[in-house]
């Protein structure tokens, strides 16, 4: 937040919070408060969405995959964000791929453990109900989100062996902010 609070356009930065994609630059441009739970939890469902790449758009999309336009020409993702916390996942026109319900939905599933609540290291997004409403040929909104304040476990990466990644939980002991 500090970088871009100093004026950047750009951050480069090592690993982060998926989400982080979504939630800093909302924060950063709406003011969003650091206790504001319901709006960090549509940030990070919003950054969740687009963490992925073209996979909202049509590239991990299992329903009709064969029908989804040029695949190798596929667009990314781009997220609109409200200050109220409802966004919209649109793509550039003319480019390949598709921004559906499905994909949409499938990327939001993908990796989250319990969709019921979405655990990451600012507070749980717990129980979004995802209202989805056209918006035009490739845009779909997406609203009402509530959040737990408290984290009660927190995902850890480790690795096995050189090129295989290991997903656990680990017991872990600190302050929880």
């Amino acid at each position: 937040m500090r970088t871009l609070n100093r004026g950047a356009q750009i951050v480069i930065t090592g690993r982060h919070a998926d989400a982080a994609l979504a939630r800093g630059p909302t924060i950063h441009e709406f003011g969003w408060r650091s206790d504001d739970w319901n709006l960090l939890a549509a940030g990070i469902v919003g950054g969740h969405a687009i963490e992925c790449g073209t996979q909202a758009t049509g590239g991990n999309c299992q329903m009709d995959w064969e029908t989804i336009p040029d695949l190798a020409g596929i667009g990314y993702p781009i997220l609109e964000a409200e200050p109220d916390g409802t966004f919209v996942i649109t793509k550039h026109e003319g480019t390949g791929g598709r921004v559906s319900i499905a994909g949409v939905t499938e990327q939001l599933l993908y990796e989250i453990g319990d969709p019921r609540a979405y655990l990451t290291p600012d507070c749980t997004a717990a129980s979004p109900r995802y209202v989805w409403k056209t918006r035009g040929r490739i845009a779909f909104v997406c609203t009402e989100f509530r959040a737990v304040l408290r984290r009660t476990a927190t995902r850890y990466p480790s690795a096995t062996q050189p090129g295989s990644n290991l997903p656990a939980r680990w017991p872990m002991r600190g302050p929880m902010r």
